[in-house]
């Protein structure tokens, strides 16, 4: 007797993503789901059934990514862009180059070597070099 199973999932496929798919929606965003069910119910069993409400309310009439917003940790501030140390400028451009500069300097050499020559021309006028 032969057996017919059915095929395996793709090694790079996460079970959450299976999961995920069954509902049409993606893995992240079954991870967020879960993530404000579970803070739902952390608020409820601390008594703040309010803040609970709110947040489902949130989820159910909004998106997924609003009621993430409500319960999401803060992001780490060195995520966002240092504008305390940037340097003062009447000129948009000299910002603009400013930023381009501290680009280049943190990730931007690999796109360099890899970029065509026109581009890198155009970027050495713009700079003005």
């Amino acid at each position: 007797m032969v057996e017919n199973f059915p095929p395996l999932p793709e090694p790079d496929v996460k079970a959450r993503d299976i999961a995920a798919s069954k509902l049409g929606i993606s893995g992240k965003t079954l991870d967020k789901m879960e993530a404000v069910i579970n803070k739902a119910d952390e608020l409820r069993d601390t008594g703040h059934e309010e803040e609970a409400d709110e947040i489902i309310e949130t989820l159910n009439t909004q998106s997924v990514a609003k009621a993430y917003e409500k319960v999401a940790p803060p992001k780490p501030k060195s995520a966002q862009p240092d504008t305390d140390n940037m340097p003062e400028h009447d000129d948009k451009n000299a910002v603009l180059l400013d930023r381009l500069q501290r680009k280049w300097n943190m990730n931007m050499r690999d796109d360099w070597r890899g970029a065509s020559k026109e581009v890198k021309e155009k970027f050495l006028c713009f700079i003005g070099k």
